[in-house]
């Protein structure tokens, strides 16, 4: 997770509303295989998911997208296998490790 100012974020999302803090997590991950879109429903596995059975999965929506440049960020609508993209909106579901799938069945990397 990579901590930005909450009026960038703002900005780039074209919010409506402000945002409630000074700062907004956006988690840094490389699409390995298929396209991630905005609007996608995945899976997010928590780290500890699949060890001695453990389940640690979340469904939730990809409601942003960006591609990470230095300390700015820029808001795309797809991202194809082999990106080094920004997803938005998931600091309540991985603190700091997880695997975003479309499908539960994934295994966790």
């Amino acid at each position: 997770m990579q901590p930005f100012s909450s009026r960038l974020y703002d900005i780039v999302t074209r919010a409506q509303e402000k945002s409630p803090g000074l700062i907004r997590y956006i988690a840094f991950s490389k699409v390995f295989c298929g396209t991630l879109k905005r609007g996608q429903t995945v899976y997010a596995m928590g780290p500890k998911h699949g060890i001695n059975g453990q389940v640690d999965i979340i469904e939730t929506k990809i409601h942003h997208l960006f591609i990470l440049m230095g300390s700015s960020i820029q808001m795309i609508e797809e991202a194809p296998a082999g990106c080094i993209v920004g997803i938005s909106d998931l600091e309540g579901i991985i603190l700091k490790t997880g695997t975003i799938s479309t499908t539960p069945l994934c295994p966790n990397f």
